[in-house]
């Protein structure tokens, strides 16, 4: 059952619901799905390279008030990554490499009692049959708190652990992104460090409209890896705010739209049927396609 489905039924109740009782509801509901049928051996695979020389990223929750201020909207928080960077300007989830030093030590730290590891629900459960997955599990969240905390100050005791999603290959650059889902409890500012241009909220209502997605093309360099398709068209979302127009594409879309299918049962609209966005890149961003 998907969460917009476990959201009619109870309609009526979740009307008469403060703020708290709410986000409360749909924070178990969310859990749940992403929990329900999952096969720790299929998001660690036996077969896969090490952890150590893979990555991490936060896919994060939390609410935010619209410009109405009538009541805080379910969003998505993303950050845009800086000129500073590969890839600048790109939205992303918080994250990076796992630390072969800090990652591990970490981890163990997180697994005692009250401290946020121990505190998820699905966590016995892990430590109990899948032993092997759950020590990897935990350091890929160790990563994602160490980033988080380093790119946008999340403070890591105020971030729930909801579940984990699928790995993601990034072709181009031979890695695997292991995300993780996450809800900010209640801190409100963030400070980006300069790899961050900008935090983004992205409301959940927004990514349900067709309306918001397109498709565009990139001319890639001729040097790019042989197994890569060239000017093929990317889908993209399309977010919109009071400082203009940012596309949402690679491989961070995939990990939202992957989430967004898994706990609410949308899928974008097909290719054919996307409109044609004129995208536009930094002057460096094509060393990012290059081998």
């Amino acid at each position: 059952m998907y969460l917009a489905e476990l959201s009619k039924v109870s309609k009526d109740k979740i009307l008469i619901l403060n703020l708290d009782q709410k986000i409360y509801i749909y924070k178990k509901q969310i859990t749940s799905i992403l929990n329900k049928n999952v096969d720790p051996a299929q998001i660690f695979p036996k077969n896969g390279r090490s952890l150590l020389k893979s990555s991490a990223v936060f896919l994060l929750m939390g609410t935010k008030y619209n410009e109405k201020k009538s009541e805080p909207e379910l969003c998505l928080i993303l950050n845009k990554r800086s000129l500073a960077v590969r890839q600048p300007g790109d939205i992303c989830c918080p994250g990076g490499g796992i630390s072969t030093l800090l990652d591990p030590v970490i981890a163990k730290f997180l697994t005692l009692p009250a401290f946020p590891m121990a505190r998820w629900k699905h966590w016995k459960k892990w430590r109990m049959q899948h032993p092997r997955e759950a020590r990897k599990l935990a350091v890929v969240f160790a990563a994602c708190l160490r980033e988080s905390l380093e790119e946008m100050c999340l403070n890591p005791f105020g971030v729930q652990l909801l579940g984990p999603l699928p790995m993601e290959y990034l072709l181009l650059s031979d890695k695997m992104l292991y995300p993780i889902v996450g809800w900010v409890l209640k801190q409100k500012e963030f400070i980006p460090n300069w790899e961050v241009d900008k935090i983004l909220y992205i409301p959940v209502k927004n990514l349900l409209n067709y309306e918001n997605y397109g498709k565009f093309s990139i001319q890639l360099l001729p040097n790019i890896k042989k197994n890569v398709v060239k000017n093929r068209y990317y889908q993209c979302f399309i977010h919109n705010d009071q400082n203009g127009k940012e596309l949402l594409w690679g491989a961070t879309y995939r990990i939202v739209i992957r989430f967004m299918k898994t706990v609410f049962g949308f899928k974008p609209p097909e290719n054919e049927s996307l409109q044609l966005i004129n995208a536009q890149f930094y002057k460096t961003y094509p060393e990012a396609f290059t081998e």
